[in-house]
């Protein structure tokens, strides 16, 4: 059994949110019409998700698209 030898002042911390250490996020939006406002349809976990809502969507005669973020954005 390796010992350790590093002690907690040793290692750097870890921030919480690192480029590339976050697990992406979707949002998928919708409109009515070609010109309409996008409104948020669901946030889900996955991208194979997002992509189903989309397609169901677009069964309706929706217009749906698939934002991705790497940093989900703040409520405004």
């Amino acid at each position: 059994m390796a010992s350790r030898t590093d002690s907690v002042s040793d290692r750097a911390p870890v921030p919480v949110s690192i480029p590339g250490g976050m697990a992406r996020q979707y949002r998928v939006q919708y409109r009515v019409t070609a010109d309409g406002e996008w409104r948020l349809h669901a946030t889900p976990a996955t991208a194979q998700h997002a992509q189903t809502c989309v397609e169901q969507l677009a069964s309706k005669g929706y217009d749906a698209r698939i934002v991705q973020y790497a940093i989900y954005p703040a409520a405004a």
